[in-house]
């Protein structure tokens, strides 16, 4: 049975049941006969046995069976461009951009054509080559055929995934910090001073948040048309010091 489930996406479905329901760790703990630390260490490791699974799910009154479905919405489908898609993205960028605005951004290829100003004939050589790298279906008449709406995690690294990561990162937080920050956005510079255990609270926090907005993009992308606002968002979270590698010398006068 584990071998089917995923427990870590499991348990923190079921964090975000406890933190709604305002459930405290020591009231789950002591229905099902743990001790508040022996708790807070297993939805730490995000495993366990599925008997225990199930002695949660009873006790705070939640179906396993809805745990489950949530589970299938929130499971991510890992993508890994293969070397030779990298190395012609990263040679010709532009195709990336037609590839993402189609895939990732959905737009239409009539949508597409008139963003970026291309001609019939331009847009029949981006799709023709999208579909010799394997990354869609191009039919008869100009048919296109894309992956399904769905949670994507890039994985992997290579010379694309170095690419993108510095550049629109670098691109976003430019935008941000060159300009006054409008209600409409939002930039944070933190450095916190915490235990291992609340590390990992932050990360399992963040975690959860992006799975619930990514499971709402699905949502939104399949059941509304149009009226969609495309937000950029970049999350990076280290241990260390911002001026740790930083070096200095005497004090100038």
């Amino acid at each position: 049975m584990k071998d089917q489930i995923d427990f870590k996406l499991v348990l923190r479905i079921i964090k975000s049941a406890l933190k709604k329901n305002k459930i405290h760790y020591r009231d789950l703990a002591q229905k099902i006969g743990m001790s508040e630390s022996g708790l807070k260490k297993l939805f730490i490791a995000e495993d366990c046995s599925f008997n225990r699974l199930v002695q949660i799910c009873n006790a705070i009154d939640i179906s396993l069976a809805d745990v489950l479905a949530s589970l299938k919405q929130m499971s991510a489908k890992d993508v890994r461009f293969s070397p030779e898609q990298q190395e012609y993205f990263v040679q010709h960028i532009e195709c990336f951009y037609f590839f993402w605005k189609l895939v990732y951004e959905r737009l239409s290829v009539e949508e597409i054509q008139k963003h970026f100003g291309l001609t019939d004939s331009e847009v029949f050589r981006y799709l023709k080559r999208l579909d010799e790298l394997k990354l869609i279906q191009l039919h008869e008449n100009n048919k296109v055929k894309i992956p399904k709406v769905g949670l994507v995690r890039w994985v992997g690294s290579g010379p694309l995934m170095r690419k993108v990561r510095k550049e629109w990162s670098h691109e976003l937080v430019t935008d941000i910090v060159d300009a006054d920050i409008p209600e409409s956005q939002h930039f944070s510079l933190r450095n916190y001073q915490l235990t291992a255990e609340s590390y990992q609270d932050l990360l399992n926090a963040i975690r959860e948040l992006d799975a619930e907005f990514g499971n709402r993009t699905i949502r939104e992308i399949s059941l509304q048309k149009g009226g969609l606002k495309t937000i950029r968002m970049i999350s990076a979270i280290a241990p260390g010091s911002y001026v740790g590698k930083k070096k200095i010398g005497p004090l100038s006068r």
